[in-house]
């Protein structure tokens, strides 16, 4: 299948196409966050669990009666799911206009780059924008802004992460490599998620908290003992990188997490990190199914059908359809997301602020 882009070059996409987006960047957080499409309506729901820390020491004979136990403490907390909308709208004189500049007596078809069209409005609106949701949760707060550039209101939903699960490094990573003590660290956060019966499984970072990390000497020690000081440790060290992974630290594994946002106002690049570089986020393993400590909650879509004659339920959260226009001729797509990340046990999360 010829591409648009290879078929007519820049030069003749240029004066037809005001905006020709085809980015993709990859996940490294949304897809290991469990859907659940169950919602009837538009609201998010979801119990947030207090740790049941309790043991009982107290043991029975043979024949003794059953003690009762107490019931784990919960609450519920609510949002609205947001609704993301979008359009493109493609004219039929430009359309008809791709076929033209054809190269090697191949004719580009307009459908083609229609398709391309929705996988980047598709991309940005839902993987992309689920990566950011999932990043700021992550991070304990979410603020969702509703309307326009002209006028727009702002909602914010806090997960309530224990401020005792907030914690700064020992010492610089950055600023004092040699000095610096991130195993400390690292054995910090086991302890904290200790204190609530979980353990850290993975750190979420990114690629310039990485880099300060395998700077250290501590680390260039811990993973290269033969290879202590002087420039060879930092090779070693760096090495692992190279392969796309860190070693395990304490038993918790580094993970490089390297997508990024661009905010409204920003043209010129993805300029922001969904894990800041002053953070590193400790969590449990990803869960399996709904219902653990982390899901998405998708409301139920009501999109036309075929016909346009009627409202179609659609389930999941994510739909989208198209129609043309006879008069003038073209074609609309749509685009209508409504996904929300939900935390119910926030107490197995710890932030590190590092310097």
């Amino acid at each position: 299948m010829p591409d648009v882009m290879n078929v007519l070059g820049y030069e003749d996409m240029t004066p037809l196409v005001r905006r020709f987006e085809y980015e993709e960047q990859k996940q490294f957080l949304a897809p290991y966050v469990p859907l659940n499409d169950t919602l009837e309506g538009d609201i998010a729901v979801w119990h947030v669990e207090k740790p049941d820390i309790t043991i009982n020491d107290y043991f029975v004979s043979r024949s003794g009666a059953a003690e009762p136990v107490r019931q784990a403490d919960w609450y519920q907390k609510t949002f609205s799911i947001p609704y993301r909308f979008k359009s493109k709208t493609f004219n039929g004189g430009e359309l008809g206009q791709l076929t033209t500049p054809g190269t090697l007596n191949t004719k580009a078809d307009p459908n083609l780059f229609i398709d391309r069209e929705m996988r980047s409005l598709n991309w940005k609106m839902g993987p992309y924008l689920d990566e950011y949701l999932v990043g700021q949760a992550l991070l304990g707060s979410l603020s969702i802004k509703l309307g326009n550039a002209t006028k727009s209101v702002t909602r914010t939903v806090d997960y309530e992460i224990p401020t005792g699960n907030k914690f700064t490094n020992n010492t610089s990573w950055g600023g004092s490599p040699t000095t610096a003590k991130p195993i400390e660290d690292f054995n910090t956060a086991t302890d904290i998620l200790g204190e609530y019966g979980t353990v850290p499984m993975l750190a979420l970072m990114s690629n310039v908290t990485a880099q300060k990390l395998v700077a250290t000497t501590q680390i260039q020690n811990y993973v290269t003992p033969s290879l202590s000081g002087g420039t060879n440790a930092v090779t070693a060290g760096m090495a692992y990188m190279r392969m796309g992974t860190l070693p395990p630290i304490m038993d918790i594994q580094p993970v490089i997490i390297r997508s990024r946002y661009a905010n409204s106002d920003q043209t010129d690049g993805f300029k922001n990190k969904v894990i800041a570089d002053n953070k590193v986020v400790f969590i449990p393993a990803w869960p399996a199914a709904p219902g653990d400590w982390i899901e998405f909650q998708g409301a139920r879509l009501w999109i036309p059908n075929d016909m346009q004659n009627a409202l179609v339920p659609v389930d999941g959260g994510i739909a989208s359809w198209r129609r043309t226009t006879d008069s003038p001729t073209g074609l609309t797509c749509f685009l209508k997301i409504a996904r929300f990340p939900v935390i119910r046990k926030p107490w197995v999360i710890a932030i590190l602020t590092i310097s």
